[in-house]
């Protein structure tokens, strides 16, 4: 080391004969502990070592700090004798800091405290190292210091993972490009000079064991137990109402919470919201597979969340809490307002066919019809099918189920089950007399007048859950609870607010493409034999015959075709737009002010002015009118939408204490003296609790479950074996409850229709137009059988969903 130069920041000169090549001593301008610390550091790094501390002094009068230390390497603290550990190897390298007080009397006997930078630090350096040090087995055992950890635990707020196996790439909270924490930080040491021999010291590399560590450590301490998080979730509700996220917390067993971002609470206010509600239940996103109901409106942009539901079960009395607590939380959740509460409850609720579910919404919504997807109820009916008839016996059956499900007038239903009656197979007449007890929930003729948007399947919410658990979650699972709600809050939030973006940009072609698609389908001379009545309404001539006529509604977005009855937008409405360029409020294109409120709903009161949001040549008066036909037809205010007029997230409801945490559980256990009747007792009344929640699911996996516990505990045959027995029952348990980040699992049969060249795993199946070259491949093979319901009832084959 050179006579005079900066270690740390600080200046560092040899005062000792410098013949002694193993024992120096420096000077440095030090003045507290502080310095003392960022000293050594800088001291490590350029010599290869390591200390640790092997005393500490009090305070003197002459000396304001004193510490001695050995070498990392040496046998202190370790509890393998030498050869048998790595990091014991006996070293006997001492080093020592001492930092002497600025006094009258210090300044006089010692020079090197005169001057206008003292060096009031004396270190002694005995470097008798019996071990390399610029060594790549050494380096690799160096601890990592604070800062470094820090770094790592910045990545961990930022979404990335410790583990290697996670793919490269993932999307991260702030939608940022990073691999895992390890390759993340390997990559930024890879752009210094000598980034490649850094790798192999831990000072600037720190071992995967230390990452998973501080990952560990950190969920712990951002999200609280693994199997109590509600105490965590509860202490974080005011940092989500900094963000404007409301968030509801039901501590009780079966416990709830209830969570709506600015986003979600803006869509609240939407006409939309008013008239149809999407609701649909999925697990397997956290470690503790906690059920997540998704509540979802429809806009000109796709499905948008107006909340999101976490609960414990899925039994009626789980729902019933949950959306209770929902509907206390937000009471003006469909398209309501503070000032003027026009509407509690949505027109219509579409669910899949799920009883504890559908008995939660009519609780606490009885005036709200209930329909069921019809994609899900012909899925359901061709299962059953298959399983319970031949072959040639089935076909004709769902065929015929299928004119009953699809009639469109009551000659036509009464037509189609004296149809099936005539095939004269009681038992499957029977099964479908009992569906048409609820025949208004899943027949179309029964939907046919109903404001729905032309909706008659639960697809967004399919899609919104395929998007949960694969652009949010990465198809990995979330720690619990608590980090779930994170990745709500913030992840989903900021692609809620990109997408909705995108459509006000102006920068998605789908809304044209299919506008186009349904003007191309009327012949364009029948837009000269349209019949204006007046300036809303017109009569279209069929496309087929050419002789019936259609009404066109303009201002209601409505057609007397079966397809615009129901409130979608079809040809002939197309049509009409296209010739008179008159105003539909269900139309797919998207106007400049239909840009301008989905502005308003992605940012809130941070969206730009309306002319941001005009068309090349169009004039403002015209965008503001377009907002006035807008609010009369769809009866919305932009105000609404453009503020979060929901109450704030600070509100907790707490009607009991959160689970007691595993420890103080075994506390208790040690504490107790009982002979082990009451423990019994309190063990048997836990299992029928679980059966009994178990068979309300009517899980085939819980039967299985049940089916291998009991198996194991008959083998048990001596009293030897009884502890054995319990704990391979504890080991069965223990592989039903998933880590976290595991693999959001997806279904087998999914799995094994995905074509050539696509993992046959968990992982999320990559987005986007393939290339050109994959388009060929897959041409030249052929394309496999459709997966459309209808394909697979033709030709006789099963069916199963995309995801």
């Amino acid at each position: 080391m050179d006579i005079s130069e900066e270690i740390g920041g600080f200046l560092t000169k040899r005062v000792d004969n410098k013949d002694n090549e193993k024992e120096a001593q420096y000077r440095v301008s030090m003045q507290k502990k502080e310095d003392a610390d960022l000293w050594l550091q800088d001291y490590s790094k350029r010599t290869f070592t390591q200390w640790i501390v092997k005393q500490t002094f009090p305070t003197a009068n002459r000396v304001d700090y004193h510490k001695k230390y050995v070498c990392a390497f040496s046998n202190k603290n370790k509890m393998r004798p030498e050869g048998e550990s790595y990091r014991n190897q006996n070293c006997e390298a001492k080093l020592d800091i001492k930092i002497k007080k600025l006094t009258k009397d210090t300044i006089k006997k010692d020079s090197y405290l005169k001057g206008p930078t003292p060096l009031c630090g004396v270190v002694t350096v005995v470097d008798t190292h019996n071990h390399h040090k610029n060594v790549s087995s050494i380096t690799q055992l160096f601890r990592p210091e604070e800062k470094l950890r820090a770094q790592f635990e910045t990545y961990f707020q930022e979404g990335a993972s410790p583990a290697a196996a996670l793919h490269k790439g993932q999307t991260t909270r702030n939608f940022l490009v990073y691999p895992s924490a390890l390759h993340l930080h390997e990559s930024k040491l890879l752009g210094k000079p000598d980034g490649l021999r850094l790798l192999a010291d831990s000072h600037y590399m720190p071992q995967s064991g230390s990452v998973y560590w501080w990952h560990r450590v950190f969920l712990l301490l951002n999200y609280g137990p693994i199997n109590s998080p509600l105490k965590t979730l509860q202490e974080k509700i005011d940092l989500y109402a900094e963000k404007e996220t409301t968030v509801k917390v039901l501590a009780d067993s079966p416990w709830a919470v209830v969570v709506a971002t600015p986003v979600m609470k803006r869509a609240q206010a939407l006409a939309c919201s008013s008239r149809i509600i999407f609701v649909d239940t999925s697990a397997t996103c956290d470690s503790l597979s906690t059920n997540v109901t998704l509540m979802l409106t429809a806009t000109k942009a796709g499905a948008v969340p107006i909340g999101i539901l976490l609960h414990e079960s899925v039994t009626t009395e789980s729902y019933d809490k949950v959306f209770r607590l929902f509907k206390e939380t937000l009471p003006n959740a469909f398209g309501g307002n503070e000032v003027s509460i026009k509407v509690k409850y949505p027109q219509v609720f579409m669910t899949d066919n799920s009883v504890p579910e559908k008995s939660g919404l009519k609780a606490n919504w009885p005036n709200s019809i209930q329909l069921l997807c019809g994609f899900h109820v012909g899925q359901a009916e061709w299962l059953w099918l298959q399983s319970k008839y031949h072959q040639s016996t089935r076909q004709p059956l769902m065929q015929a189920f299928q004119k009953i499900h699809y009639s469109s007038s009551c000659e036509e239903l009464e037509s189609a089950i004296e149809n099936l009656k005539d095939m004269d197979i009681n038992y499957y007449e029977n099964r479908v007399s009992q569906l048409l007890e609820s025949k208004e929930e899943w027949v179309y003729l029964f939907r046919a007048n109903l404001q729905i948007g032309g909706h008659h399947t639960n697809n967004y919410a399919e899609a919104s859950v395929r998007i949960l658990k694969d652009v949010i979650l990465q198809r990995a699972k979330a720690f619990n609870v608590v980090a779930l709600v994170d990745y709500i809050s913030e992840t989903w939030d900021s692609y809620l607010t990109t997408k909705l973006c995108r459509y006000a940009y102006k920068r998605v072609r789908k809304p044209i493409l299919l506008y186009n698609d349904l003007v191309k389908r009327m012949p364009p001379e029948l837009a000269d034999k349209i019949v204006v009545i007046d300036e809303d309404t017109y009569h279209v001539p069929s496309a087929i015959t050419g002789e019936a006529t259609y009404e066109v509604v303009a201002s209601a977005g409505s057609c007397m075709c079966k397809a615009g009855a129901a409130g979608a937008f079809c040809k002939h409405q197309a049509l009409v737009h296209h010739k008179f360029k008159c105003m539909f409020p269900n139309q797919p294109l998207i106007s400049s002010a239909d840009r301008y409120i989905m502005g308003l709903l992605a940012m809130g009161n941070k969206c730009p002015e309306k002319e941001f949001f005009l068309d090349p040549k169009e004039t403002l008066e015209n965008l503001e009118r377009n907002l006035q036909l807008i609010n009369e037809q769809e009866e919305i205010h932009l105000e609404n939408v453009s503020g979060s007029n929901q109450m704030q997230s600070d509100d907790v409801l707490i009607t009991n204490e959160s689970p007691p945490s595993t420890q103080q559980q075994e506390s208790d256990d040690e504490n107790n003296g009982n002979d082990g009747e009451e423990d019994f007792k309190t063990f048997i009344r836990a299992w029928e609790k679980i059966f009994r929640l178990g068979t309300e699911t009517n899980s085939k996996g819980f039967r299985k479950f049940v089916r291998r516990t009991s198996q194991s505990l008959d083998k048990v045959t001596s009293s030897n074996k009884a502890f054995e027995g319990m704990m391979k029952t504890a080991a069965v348990w223990k592989t039903n409850v998933a880590r976290y980040n595991k693999k959001i699992p997806v279904g087998p049969h999914s799995i094994a229709r995905r074509r050539e060249g696509l993992t046959k795993g968990s992982s999320r199946v990559p987005a986007g137009r393939p290339s050109e070259a994959l388009r060929a491949k897959l041409n030249s093979k052929g394309h496999k059988r459709q997966r459309k319901l209808g394909a697979s009832v033709a030709a006789n084959k099963p069916h199963y969903r995309k995801h």
